[in-house]
């Protein structure tokens, strides 16, 4: 295996909803990579087959490439990965991946501009409980004559594959909240930022949507975030969106922030709500330093006024 290829590390943005056809892009001097969609998400009940089809193109001149399968390792919380360097292998495992018409870490030409259509097939053995599967399919460039001398790196493009293989008719889910901590105090004359950080405790990935809203003493929602469809692996965490909450800089009196999340599909997961008090902190502040300060002085002045005449 080519030691520069030890070097590419590549991010993947997991929040991806599965209708998007964007591309990814891979560039190194004159060569150029495309595939789409660029996030492949396949559910798959045992001794069951699913088959999706991708494009990979290329953008530039004339070259080669082969395809190899890599395992795809999270890295933080804001759904950031990268890819193992050694090659995948599918031996003993319940879950066989193929492409068909073509081999893994064989090289095929790839004309410029051109598309190729890759149809990968995604065959299930037998699994007595849920099971994820997080792995990368990477196309690498073969021949870099066209490259600079300069390049350290193998050109290539990665398309992530997450695959929960499942014998249960319905996802088991285990959600809780790692980090919501909103201050019990806040000045109302600056706006106001919660992180959010939601923990996937069950084994398999689960899409989360929901809500954090601002809740005033009366029951009125004065500021409302709503959270798009966001992927957690499993075993993992993912912050949420954050959303600055700003209310009149006069606003004094307690209010709710109470965050909602739920399945994809709309059923509720868990809530949580917390109290915190807004008040004119700074306007609060000046006008007691301006008390104490006039009171200073008029204490000051009645006691010199105070004081007997010299002689």
């Amino acid at each position: 295996m080519n030691k520069s290829f030890r070097t590419i590390v590549l991010s993947i943005l997991f929040t991806v909803v599965s209708q998007c056809h964007c591309v990814t892009v891979a560039h190194a001097s004159s060569v150029s990579l495309s595939i789409s969609p660029p996030v492949t998400e396949v559910l798959l009940a045992p001794n069951k087959t699913a088959t999706q089809t991708i494009q990979l193109a290329n953008n530039g001149e004339d070259t080669a490439f082969s395809l190899s399968l890599h395992k795809l390792i999270p890295t933080d919380d804001l759904g950031h990965s990268t890819i193992d360097p050694t090659p995948y292998t599918q031996s003993n495992t319940p879950l066989e991946i193929k492409i068909q018409g073509k081999e893994f870490d064989t090289s095929y030409p790839f004309p410029a501009n051109s598309t190729i259509p890759l149809t990968l097939n995604f065959t299930s053995a037998t699994v007595e409980e849920p099971l994820d599967f997080y792995l990368a399919l990477v196309a690498k460039i073969e021949n870099s004559e066209s490259l600079t001398q300069s390049s350290t790196t193998t050109p290539g493009i990665s398309l992530p594959l997450l695959i929960t293989l499942t014998p249960l008719p319905a996802l088991p889910t285990d959600i809780a909240i790692n980090q919501f901590s909103p201050p019990q105090l806040h000045d109302s004359s600056l706006p106001l930022k919660v992180p959010v950080i939601i923990e996937n405790k069950a084994p398999i990935m689960l899409r989360i949507k929901g809500t954090l809203a601002l809740i005033s003493p009366t029951g009125k929602v004065v500021q409302e975030s709503i959270f798009d469809p966001t992927l957690i692996l499993g075993h993992t965490t993912r912050s949420l969106p954050s959303t600055k909450y700003q209310v009149p800089s006069t606003t004094i009196g307690p209010h709710t922030l109470k965050l909602t999340i739920q399945t994809e599909g709309g059923r509720i997961l868990l809530e949580s709500e917390k109290p915190i008090f807004f008040a004119p902190l700074r306007p609060i502040l000046i006008l007691i330093v301006i008390a104490l300060s006039l009171t200073t002085f008029f204490l000051r002045q009645k006691r010199l006024t105070s004081l007997p005449p010299k002689d």
